[in-house]
């Protein structure tokens, strides 16, 4: 089964599941729309279905959000249709396969995905290529690695059994060094506590 097809098959219960930590979501959210103005074209990969990207919406000229499970962007299509929103373009795509856009985005999101992916810093680089200079990045990354324990050790038998999805297990440290590797200088960084996700705000060359 391919990671797509996982995906697909958790698509229901991943839209209708709660936010775990809603302080830390708004936290987030609040954060990224800083940098956002009317006319600022947003990019999301891995958006799921589709919330980040209508809370955004309103605050934007334009949203193009990507994921490649087509089951996560049917919901996120219903999603908008049902709330009116017209900006946001909801797109079935693979990350390998993102294009270079004709405009430049001026913010882009990589939330809750750097650590389902064996090359982060491929993936960073790639958003980064997207992007105008001075553009901005934020990342939310479950650091598994730093949680000890069996967790790190079981990750890899339960990908195998697809129990789960794809996971990379890796440290805030390497979390930090794959956005630094990319070409990107980090503004800020923090965590709700132990276990939480690492979130970064970084920026691309001038």
């Amino acid at each position: 089964m391919s990671q797509a097809a996982i995906w697909d098959r958790f698509a229901k219960g991943y839209a209708k599941r709660a936010i775990s930590d809603p302080e830390s979501y708004n936290r987030k959210l609040e954060q990224t729309a800083q940098r956002l103005t009317p006319s600022s074209r947003l990019l999301e990969i891995a958006c799921g279905t589709g919330t980040t990207a209508l809370w955004h919406a309103p605050n934007v000229a334009h949203v193009r959000a990507s994921d490649f499970s087509s089951q996560m962007i049917a919901i996120a299509r219903q999603k908008a249709e049902d709330a009116g929103v017209t900006n946001v373009e909801f797109v079935v795509e693979a990350i390998d396969d993102l294009p270079r856009p004709e405009a430049p985005f001026d913010v882009a999101l990589a939330m809750s995905i750097l650590h389902l992916l064996p090359d982060p810093t491929a993936t960073l680089r790639r958003v980064t290529d997207c992007l105008r200079p001075g553009g901005y990045v934020f990342s939310s990354t479950v650091c598994l690695r730093d949680m000890g324990g069996l967790v790190p050790r079981l990750i890899p038998y339960l990908s195998w059994t697809r129990l789960l999805p794809r996971l990379n297990p890796m440290s805030a440290d390497q979390v930090i060094a794959a956005h630094e590797a990319a070409g990107l200088r980090i503004l800020d960084r923090w965590s709700a506590g132990p276990g939480s996700a690492l979130f970064i705000e970084a920026q691309t060359p001038e």
